[in-house]
């Protein structure tokens, strides 16, 4: 499976539910104010993707629902799981990669 198929199962899992959450993840979520929808908002708004080598996770950019820029990270591991969800200053880089 080439990588842009991959993301395309990933942000097809997100947008159906069909994912779980790491305890930090969901921690995180809460500090930073994010909800279950901005993960679904980010997933359909994808904008850029990357594999992580160094953390072996897939690094998921777009925007939350507020129109902000934001990120999660997840691993393959019996499914889908979320390891992190983050606010994420996108590049002008990034941005032009709609």
């Amino acid at each position: 499976m080439t990588l842009p198929d991959l993301i395309r199962k990933i942000i097809d899992a997100v947008i159906n539910e069909n994912v779980r959450f790491s305890i930090h993840a969901l921690e995180q979520m809460n500090e930073r104010g994010l909800v279950y929808q901005d993960v679904v908002q980010i997933a359909r708004s994808c904008i850029h993707f990357k594999w992580q080598e160094e953390k072996q996770t897939y690094l998921i950019l777009g925007y939350a629902l507020n129109g902000k820029g934001a990120a999660f990270a997840c691993k393959l591991d019996h499914g889908i799981v979320i390891i992190t969800v983050m606010w994420r200053h996108l590049s002008k880089k990034e941005r032009e990669k709609i």
